[in-house]
């Protein structure tokens, strides 16, 4: 939590003090930096083996969380008429505990394609549409030695509203949906008839910087 605070502190002094933006800024110019995090999700998986699902493999999980769970670092490039292409990393680190004991830690990390399109929708406020496509991917250790990896093909997209905080920053909120596809490995080795299948639905909110 503590990087993403830095972030968004830094995005914030950016878009204040930088210098004041133009009020009619070409669409085809400038980058947007924007910084992220689940505010609720439902997270959903499962596993097949051999195309059929394993019975008692479902797992759920549901999390209120702000900056703490889904959060994201994005960069996109204006190229006009309200779309956007670029780039987002993910990144998280969870650690738990199991009665007296200390869980291993997750290590989560995500990198995306995404875009957006942008819509006026009145006086300070825009809709956009963003997909993403990528590659999740985290790594659970089960021992001093031994760690699992899980690696997710994902695509989906956020819908949401910007809601301007001045020429330059905006408060982000949106819906998210994601699907994605997987295997697991274990000590390096994996089995090619084992699928992991993921989903994902939630609230997200962010802060971002157009430079």
């Amino acid at each position: 939590m503590g990087v993403t605070m830095t972030l968004v502190t830094s995005l914030l002094a950016l878009g204040l003090f930088a210098g004041p933006a133009e009020a009619k800024k070409k669409d085809g110019m400038g980058l947007r930096l924007k910084v992220g995090s689940d505010l609720m999700a439902v997270e959903s998986s499962k596993v097949e083996y051999d195309g059929s699902d394993v019975d008692g493999s479902d797992i759920r999980t549901n999390t209120i969380s702000l900056f703490e769970h889904g959060q994201r670092f994005e960069t996109t490039y204006f190229l006009g008429d309200g779309v956007e292409l670029g780039g987002m990393l993910g990144f998280t680190q969870a650690r738990g505990t199991q009665g007296d004991a200390e869980d291993p830690p997750d290590r989560h990390l995500g990198l995306a394609l995404t875009g957006a399109y942008n819509l006026g929708l009145g006086s300070g406020v825009r809709g956009f549409v963003q997909p993403i496509a990528g590659l999740d991917k985290t790594i659970i250790d089960v021992g001093e030695e031994q760690s699992s990896e899980v690696r997710f093909l994902l695509v989906g997209a956020d819908v949401g509203v910007r809601i301007k905080l001045n020429k330059k920053v905006t408060f982000d909120l949106s819906g998210e949906g994601l699907v994605g596809s997987g295997k697991l490995t274990e000590g390096g080795e994996s089995d090619d008839k084992t699928k992991l299948k993921y989903n994902k639905v939630g609230a997200r909110m962010g802060l971002s910087v157009r430079i």
